[in-house]
């Protein structure tokens, strides 16, 4: 009796600790994104303020175009650059972010799903099964990338002439 209740509590440790580790591999790489995210950013900041220094500058401290005239009404306050790229990268995120929240709404309402299993399940049941390749029916590894393009441009080669081939016996 005591065996079956060790066997049950190992099995759901292990399926607590997959699911661990899950989350901290979603996390590490999701930290990797932000890192790379981060650092490209910061470098073509940095590119562009190496490359015009005074244009980088003048876009922080909206300065005007002209100066005002004596006479001619004093021209708006212009936006810098720095702040309407601030404002196009959030406008974009939030339509991106709310465009596929909003797609992913309809589709789940359509489907009529009640959890994310469920959800998973019918939307299996909607799309087309692809066909599994076991046992593999052509090469799976390769020396390198030569190897690769070769073996992919022989494969393409031979399917023409099977096509070409079977073009020619129905004449």
């Amino acid at each position: 009796m005591e065996n079956s209740t060790s066997t049950e509590s190992s099995i759901s440790n292990h399926g607590t600790k997959q699911e661990n580790s899950k989350f901290w591999e979603t996390l590490f790489l999701g930290s990797i994104a932000a890192v790379g995210l981060l650092i490209g950013f910061s470098n073509g900041i940095s590119l562009a303020k190496k490359n015009d220094e005074t244009a980088f500058n003048k876009g922080l401290m909206m300065l005007p175009d002209r100066p005002n005239q004596p006479g001619t009404p004093k021209p708006p306050p212009m936006e810098s650059g720095v702040r309407l790229a601030a404002r196009a990268l959030g406008i974009g995120s939030l339509y991106a972010f709310g465009g596929v929240s909003i797609l992913s709404a309809i589709i789940w309402f359509s489907v009529g799903a009640k959890n994310l299993k469920d959800f998973r399940q019918k939307i299996g049941e909607k799309l087309p099964r692809i066909p599994r390749n076991n046992p593999p029916q052509g090469r799976t590894e390769f020396e390198s990338f030569r190897d690769l393009f070769t073996y992919l441009a022989e494969e393409s080669e031979k399917e023409k002439n099977q096509k070409e081939n079977e073009k020619n016996d129905t004449r």
